[in-house]
């Protein structure tokens, strides 16, 4: 705004406030008052709400990159996954389903499965990172003997559904 722009617009402000009677100029400043503090406040919840939404976007952005590490970790292992239709099969237990996937090699399957993971919802996607980690740290322990069984029972005791 050009200063003229600003001068031509204090002098009808001024012109304007010089029109009301004084004792209605306790009930404007009043009003000012407390449509004041009201813009403050919703200032400040505004500032919580984009707080907590970056402090949660970022927990979430830490969940992904865990997930992005230990999820092909698990999957490549022979151990718990033979072949390509154990890895499946694990895909369908969280939701995600590989099409004509006896016709892909494993690479394709492991980057569907990731990508899949990568969108699932912040809650599904935290206790998805959470059984994850039990699992490992079971496995790093050596109490792993039957891989779906552990898994079955993670998901159990976590109500998670695909």
């Amino acid at each position: 705004m050009r200063s003229e722009d600003s001068i031509i617009l204090l002098e009808k402000l001024l012109e304007m406030l010089s029109e009301i009677p004084p004792s209605k100029i306790k009930d404007i400043h009043r009003l000012v008052k407390n449509e004041r503090n009201r813009l403050m406040h919703s200032q400040s919840n505004l500032y919580s709400y984009k707080t907590n939404l970056k402090t949660t976007q970022i927990r979430i952005d830490k969940e992904k990159k865990e997930l992005i590490g230990s999820v092909p970790y698990i999957l490549t292992n022979k151990e718990f996954f033979p072949n390509n239709e154990s890895i499946v099969q694990f895909a369908k237990q969280i939701g995600i389903i590989i099409p004509s996937w006896q016709k892909k090699k494993k690479d394709e399957i492991l980057g569907r499965i990731i990508s899949e993971i990568l969108r699932f919802e912040p809650k599904k996607l935290s206790q998805f990172n959470f059984i994850i980690n039990n699992f490992l740290n079971k496995a790093e322990k050596g109490q792993v003997d039957n891989f779906f069984l552990e898994w079955d029972r993670a998901i159990r005791d976590m109500n998670f559904k695909p």
